[in-house]
């Protein structure tokens, strides 16, 4: 997707601040230990999340995949 219209610098740093305070409080918490409790969970792929640092590196290899879908099918267009 892309804006329908012109954004301004305003709304540019409203989304980076809540972008970098999401990253900031969960490296807060990740760093405190508060993720103890992590009910464990089975992707439809070989990948089972067992704690929350499991959960991070599964998201990162999602990202990634996605980013590189997205990438493939730019060449196409």
């Amino acid at each position: 997707m892309k804006p329908e219209q012109n954004v301004s610098a305003e709304e540019v740093e409203g989304i980076k601040k809540l972008l970098f305070s999401t990253l900031e409080q969960t490296q807060k918490y990740f760093s405190e230990n508060v993720f103890q409790n992590y009910n464990e969970y089975k992707l439809i792929t070989v990948f089972k999340i067992t704690s929350a640092a499991d959960a991070i590196v599964i998201n990162n290899y999602r990202e990634a995949f996605h980013a590189g879908i997205l990438m493939q099918i730019k060449k196409f267009i």
